[in-house]
């Protein structure tokens, strides 16, 4: 099943050509490397990569309290949230932990 907010029109309004438009996917560190900065260094490297092939924007989902953090860190402008209670069907099912930093997805975006 696609969340709703995948299906959002709004994907198709950006002011922006899809050929300028990096989209900045999914990415996690094993437990066993948490604390050390690895999301964030790779979350530049993908910065660095997108600026080299000249797209002049990011857009992504950033789904966690983690990883809002880094998102904030490096500039993401926030352009609106997504509740998972309201929004994830099973969310209810998750797991407390799970729960706890997973709250809303924040869809963001950076100019390059």
């Amino acid at each position: 099943m696609v969340p709703s907010y995948f299906r959002s029109p709004f994907i198709l309004a950006l002011p922006y050509s899809k050929g300028d438009v990096w989209k900045l996917q999914i990415a996690s560190v094993s437990p066993t490397y948490t604390k050390r900065g690895l999301a964030c260094r790779m979350a530049e490297k993908c910065i660095e990569v997108a600026r080299g092939l000249n797209y002049t924007v990011i857009l992504t989902e950033f789904t966690s309290a983690y990883s809002q953090r880094i998102g904030a860190k490096l500039k993401f402008e926030k352009l609106f949230d997504v509740d998972y209670e309201n929004n994830y069907p099973i969310y209810s099912e998750l797991a407390e932990s799970v729960r706890a930093v997973h709250k809303h997805v924040s869809v963001m975006v950076k100019k390059l």
